[in-house]
Order: structure tokens, then C-alpha cells, then sequence
């Protein structure tokens, strides 16, 4: 079955919106004008269609690209990967790995390109999970804890979740 949408779809608070566009994706506004294009899908010809138009648009830029990554899965040692995060510029994929009708090769081959760079907190753990669960060999990662405590020179930060590291990041 299709994933359900994202909560809140069509509806607003004071700082975003998530309009439906009536397919697999959303747009995200945040305070009136930035926007977000998310995907959130279990179909492999979505993720296929994502990572087309995604190396497409930044085909000019594939040796500096970073693309954001996490990956959740229920608590538990034996849990697969229930679902991909993965961010390049203002385009987000959320593809639901639990209900997926099939992994496509294009997905495999995005994630082992060395000539692209996967960030995130915890972003190790997330590329063995994928590994071990789907086959997925995540090729060059950066883990977002050691870069901000290297760059600030506060030690503390190494290891820190994403909130601590926004904190940090801003002088908190």
C-alpha cells in the first residue's frame, strides 16, 4: 500500500505550510518563502525519477554536492531500515524502505558514487544499517558531530544530536 501522507498535509501554522501537489511530493514552505520539494514515496520509479532529475540538476556540481542522509528504523537490533532521508539543495526524498515495491539499482549506484558527499548525524551508523539490511554501500560520509566539533573547536559537540548541534552552531 502507498505510504500515508505526511501529518498536517494542506494545512498551515504561523511559520510553514505542506501543500499536497497530488502525487508523491509536497511543497514545504517555511515563513511565507522558503520552500521545500519533499517526496515521500514507497514506489522504486519514484526514487528512480528523484535521483534522475536530482543528478540532472546538479550534474555541473557532482564532486562538491552534499546530500543530507538519515535513516530510521524501529528500536531493535534486528529491525530493517524503514525509511531513507536523503536532502540535495531544496529537494528532500523520504522513501518508506518497509513498504517499498523494490529498490531500484539507480539508488545503489547514487549512494556508492565517490564523487558525492553524505552528511548527517549518526550518518556512519545509518550507512552500516543500510549495508546490512538492503545492500546499500554508502561511498563517502561526513559525519556532521566530528566536522561542527573540529570547525568550532568544541569538543562537546562531537557525538551531539542534531538540536545540540544547531545550538551549538549559533552560539548556545
Amino acid at each position: 500500500p502507498p505510504p500515508p501522507p505526511p501529518p498536517g498535509s494542506n494545512m498551515s501554522s504561523s511559520s510553514s505550510t505542506i501543500q499536497d501537489n497530488g502525487d508523491a511530493t509536497f511543497t514545504v514552505t517555511f515563513n511565507g518563502s522558503d520552500t521545500i520539494l519533499a517526496t515521500f514515496t514507497s514506489s522504486g520509479a519514484d526514487v528512480e525519477a528523484w535521483l534522475k532529475d536530482t543528478l540532472r540538476i546538479h550534474r555541473r556540481r557532482l564532486r562538491s554536492l552534499v546530500v543530507g542522509l538519515d535513516a530510521e528504523w524501529l528500536p531493535g537490533q534486528h529491525n530493517p531500515v524503514a525509511l531513507l532521508q536523503l536532502c540535495v539543495g531544496r529537494r528532500c526524498l523520504l522513501f518508506h524502505l518497509a513498504h517499498a515495491d523494490y529498490v531500484p539499482r539507480s539508488l545503489s549506484r547514487f549512494l556508492s558514487d565517490d564523487r558525492l558527499n553524505f552528511a548527517g548525524v549518526g550518518v556512519d551508523r545509518d550507512a552500516r544499517k543500510l549495508a546490512s539490511d538492503f545492500d546499500l554501500w554508502v561511498a563517502n560520509t561526513v559525519e556532521l558531530g566530528e566536522l561542527a566539533a573540529g570547525g568550532l573547536k568544541r569538543g562537546e559537540l562531537r557525538g551531539a544530536g542534531l538540536n545540540r548541534l544547531a545550538e551549538g552552531g549559533m552560539g548556545g
